[in-house]
C-alpha cells in the first residue's frame, strides 16, 4: 500500500507539473491570425526613429509591443486579441499592409499625424469590430474602399489632410453607428452620395476642401442627429443649389457652404433654431436676404459676403443678442442699416474683436449709435464703399475709421500665432502635459468672447479643476479652425502618476470629452510630457487593464480545480488502464526518477535512434527471445553497421545502480569468443543493451563451431545508451 501510494504522489506531481506548463503561458498567447497580421504590418512600415524597436519576440501582447492593446484572454485557451493599434505621431513612412483586415477584434486603428503613404485596404472592410478609424495627417492616396461600408459599428472616420480621391461611395449607407465623417482636405471627387441622409447617427459632416462636384442631394436634411454641414471649396455643379430642405434640419448647429459656386436664392433658415454659424459667403447667390421667419435667435456668426443679394438688410439681424462676427460686404445691398443693428449686447463687451462689415454695398444710412461703436475698441465697424455713406458730403469722410477700407476678417491673420499670458500662480517646476489640440469647425471666429469658457469646458471633460488646465498660444488656421497649445498641470508640485496620464491621453484619442455646440469637434495633434523620462505612455501596448491579473488568477483557479479531479481519478482508475498505456506511464515516470546514466567508454543513443533502427522494434526485426526480453537486429550508421539490440521487458527492468553496474562490468570484458559491448540505453523508461552483431549463427555456434553446422544468425550485441540528445 505504502508503495502504491508513493507512487501516486510521484505520478500527482508530473500531472501537477503539466498542468502548470499548460496553464501559465497560455493567458499570454495573441491569436496567430493576429500576430501574423502585425508583423506583416511591421514589414511595409518604414521606422526611421526607431519608435517600434519594441516590435520584436513572437508574441504582440505577451511582449508589450508599443501601440498595441489587446484584450483580456478568452475561451478555453486564454487567447489573446489584438484590441487597438495607437500608433499617433511616431514619425512613421510605408504603407498599410492588407493582412490589417485579419484583426477581427480591432476596435481603434490610429495613424494620425505620420508620413504614410499607399492606398488604404479593401480588407479593411472585414474589420466589423471596428469603432475608430484614424487616418488623419499622413499621405494616404488611392480611393476610399466601398467595402468600408460594412463596418456597421463604426464611429468616426478621420481621413482628412491626405491625397485621397475618388467618390464617396453610396455603400457608406451600411455606417449606421458613425457619427462623426471627417474626410476634409483631400481630393474626393463626383456627387455626394443622397444615401447619407438615411444614416440614423451621424452628426458632422466634413468634407470641405475636396473637388466635389454634381449637386447638393436635399436627402442629406434628413439625418436626425446633424449638427454641423461642412462642405467649403468644393466646385459643385454650376447650376447647383442650396436645398430647401436643408434650412428645416432642426438640429443644425453649423453650415458652411464658402466658396462651392452655388446660385440661387438663399432657402428659408427659420426652421434652423439651434444655428450658431451660417457661412454662405463666395457663392453666387441671388435675391434678397430671406426675412419670412426670425433669424436663429442662437447665430453667432453671419457671412454672407461676396455674392449678389440684393434688398434691405432684415431688421431681425439685428436682435440678434450672440451675434459677434456680421460679413454683408460686397453684395448689392441697399436702402437704410437697421436702427437696432449694433444693439445686441455681444457687441458692448469689452473683450475680444467682433465685427461688422458692411462694405461696398448701396446702403444710404445708418444709426449714428453704430459708428459709435467703432471707438469700442474691441467692436469694429465698416462702411467702406457705400457712397451714400462714405464720401465727402456726408457725416463721415474718408479719413473717418469706419471709411477706411480693410478685409481682415479675423482680429489676428491666418497662421498668426497668438501667445497668452500664464498666469503668475502656475507651477513652473511641475512635469506638465503639452498638448496639441484643434477645433476642426468651432463656432465662432472670436476666441477671446470664449476663452474661459473654453477653458471651463475643457478641464470638465477632463475631470481636472480649471487652474490645472492653461491655454499657452492659439493660432486661427484656414477653416477656420483654431490650433492651439494647451499645459495640462498635476496638483501642487507633484506629478501626473502613470494611470492619471494614460487617463488624460485616452480623453483625447478616444473622444472621451463630450462634444460641445459651441466648440465643435476636435482633434488631438501631440501630446507630449515636459519631461518625456517621466512618463511610460499608455502607446507602449500590451495587455488590456487586467488581464495580467485575469491570467494569474485564471490559471490558478483551473490549475487547483483540474488538478485536484485528475489526482482522484488517476488514483482510482490507475489499475483499470490498458496494460500497454500503464507500461508507457511506469516508463515516463522511470524517465523523470532516473536521468540518463554516462559511462566513459560506451557510446549513447536515444530511444529514438535505436526506434527507427529496428522499424519501431516491428517483428520483422526480431530475431530472438529471453527471460530479460527481446533481440533486435538493428542497423545503425545508416545502414551500414549490425548491431544486435536487447531490450528489456517491463517486468525484467532493473533499478538504475544495478542497470549501471551492469554496463560497467560489460564494458571492461573483452575477450575473442565474447561479443563486444557496443553501448547502453536509459531512456524514456527503457533498458536495452546493444551487442555487437555475429552474422551466421547462434553464441553457441560460435564458440563450438568445429562440432555444429551454422543454421541461424548469431546474435551479436551492441549495447547502446539512449541518451536524448
Amino acid at each position: 500500500m505504502a508503495g502504491a501510494m508513493a507512487s501516486f504522489w510521484r505520478n500527482a506531481l508530473v500531472v501537477l507539473t503539466l498542468l502548470f506548463a499548460l496553464s501559465a503561458p497560455a493567458g499570454a498567447v495573441t491569436n496567430p491570425t493576429d500576430t501574423l497580421a502585425l508583423q506583416a504590418f511591421y514589414k511595409t512600415l518604414e521606422d526611421p526613429s526607431g519608435n517600434l524597436n519594441s516590435w520584436t519576440g513572437s508574441d504582440p501582447c505577451k511582449n508589450a509591443w508599443r501601440g498595441v492593446v489587446c484584450t483580456e484572454p478568452q475561451g478555453l485557451g486564454n487567447v489573446t486579441f489584438v484590441q487597438e493599434l495607437r500608433l499617433f505621431n511616431l514619425n512613421l513612412g510605408g504603407t498599410l499592409a492588407p493582412e490589417l483586415g485579419n484583426l477581427s477584434k480591432l476596435l481603434y486603428f490610429d495613424v494620425m499625424w505620420n508620413h504614410m503613404t499607399g492606398s488604404i485596404p479593401s480588407t479593411f472592410g472585414k474589420l466589423t469590430s471596428m469603432y475608430l478609424l484614424l487616418l488623419n495627417g499622413n499621405r494616404f492616396t488611392g480611393i476610399l474602399p466601398p467595402e468600408l461600408g460594412n463596418l456597421s459599428g463604426l464611429n468616426r472616420i478621420q481621413i482628412d489632410q491626405n491625397q485621397i480621391s475618388g467618390p464617396v461611395p453610396p455603400e457608406f449607407v451600411g455606417l449606421t453607428s458613425i457619427q462623426h465623417l471627417h474626410m476634409n482636405n483631400n481630393t474626393l471627387n463626383g456627387s455626394l452620395p443622397k444615401e447619407l441622409g438615411s444614416l440614423p447617427n451621424l452628426v458632422h459632416i466634413l468634407l470641405d476642401n475636396n473637388n466635389l462636384s454634381g449637386y447638393l442631394p436635399p436627402e442629406i436634411g434628413n439625418a436626425p442627429q446633424l449638427l454641423i454641414i461642412q462642405l467649403d471649396n468644393n466646385k459643385f455643379a454650376p447650376d447647383a443649389t442650396i436645398p430647401s430642405s436643408w434650412g428645416n434640419r432642426s438640429t443644425l448647429l453649423k453650415l458652411s457652404l464658402r466658396n462651392c459656386g452655388l446660385v440661387g436664392n438663399i432657402p428659408d433658415i427659420g426652421g434652423l433654431t439651434q444655428l450658431e454659424v451660417l457661412d454662405l459667403s463666395n457663392n453666387n447667390l441671388t435675391g434678397t436676404i430671406p426675412n419670412k421667419t426670425a433669424f436663429p435667435v442662437e447665430l453667432t456668426y453671419l457671412d454672407l459676403s461676396n455674392n449678389q443679394l440684393t434688398g434691405q438688410i432684415p431688421d431681425s439681424i439685428g436682435n440678434l443678442q450672440n451675434m459677434s462676427m456680421l460679413l454683408l460686404r460686397n453684395n448689392q445691398l441697399s436702402g437704410p442699416v437697421p436702427a437696432n443693428l449694433g444693439a445686441g449686447a455681444t457687441w458692448h463687451v469689452q473683450t475680444g474683436q467682433k465685427l461688422i462689415d458692411l462694405q461696398n454695398n448701396q446702403l444710404t444710412s445708418f444709426n449714428e449709435s453704430l459708428a459709435a461703436l467703432e471707438s469700442n475698441s474691441t467692436t469694429h465697424v465698416r462702411f467702406s464703399g457705400n457712397p451714400a455713406i462714405c464720401n465727402p458730403n456726408t457725416a463721415l469722410t474718408s479719413q473717418n475709421p469706419v471709411c477706411v477700407p480693410n478685409y481682415d476678417v479675423l482680429a489676428n491673420p491666418y497662421d498668426d500665432n497668438v501667445p497668452v499670458e500664464i498666469p503668475p500662480n502656475t507651477c513652473q517646476t511641475c512635469k506638465y502635459i503639452t498638448v496639441g489640440y484643434r477645433l476642426k469647425s468651432p463656432g465662432f471666429t472670436v476666441f477671446d468672447l470664449y476663452n474661459q469658457q473654453f477653458l471651463a469646458y475643457l478641464s470638465s471633460g477632463l475631470n481636472l479643476s480649471q487652474s490645472q488646465v492653461v491655454l499657452q498660444d492659439y493660432m486661427w488656421q484656414q477653416g477656420p479652425r483654431l490650433k492651439m497649445t494647451i499645459r495640462l498641470y498635476p496638483v501642487g508640485n507633484n506629478t501626473f502618476n502613470q494611470s492619471e496620464f494614460d487617463r488624460l491621453y485616452n480623453s483625447f484619442s478616444a473622444w472621451k470629452i463630450p462634444d460641445s455646440p459651441v466648440f465643435g469637434p476636435y482633434e488631438l495633434i501631440s501630446f507630449d510630457p515636459r519631461s518625456l523620462s517621466a512618463y511610460e505612455t499608455n502607446s507602449k501596448g500590451g495587455l488590456a487593464k487586467g488581464a495580467i491579473a485575469g491570467i494569474v488568477i485564471g490559471a490558478a483557479v483551473f490549475t487547483m480545480a483540474v488538478t485536484a479531479l485528475l489526482l482522484f481519478l488517476f488514483y482510482r482508475r490507475r489499475q483499470n488502464l490498458p496494460p500497454a498505456l500503464r507500461a508507457q506511464i511506469e516508463r515516463l515516470n522511470r524517465a523523470k526518477r532516473n536521468p540518463a546514466l554516462k559511462v566513459a567508454g560506451v557510446k549513447a543513443f536515444t530511444f529514438e535512434e535505436l526506434a527507427q533502427a529496428t522499424d519501431n522494434f516491428s517483428d520483422e526485426k526480431q530475431i530472438g527471445q529471453g527471460g530479460y526480453g527481446k533481440v533486435y537486429l538493428g542497423n545503425l550508421m545508416d545502414g551500414k553497421k549490425q548491431v544486435a539490440i536487447k531490450r528489456a521487458e517491463q517486468g525484467s527492468l532493473q533499478g538504475a545502480h544495478e542497470f549501471y553496474t551492469e554496463i560497467e562490468l560489460l564494458s571492461r570484458v573483452h575477450h575473442r569468443n565474447l561479443v563486444m559491448l557496443e553501448g547502453y540505453c536509459d531512456d524514456e523508461g527503457e533498458q536495452m543493451l546493444v551487442y555487437e552483431y555475429m552474422p551466421g549463427g547462434t553464441l553457441r555456434d560460435h564458440l563450438s563451431s568445429k562440432y555444429y553446422v551454422l543454421s541461424k544468425s548469431s546474435l551479436g550485441f551492441r549495447l547502446t545508451q539512449c541518451a536524448r540528445k
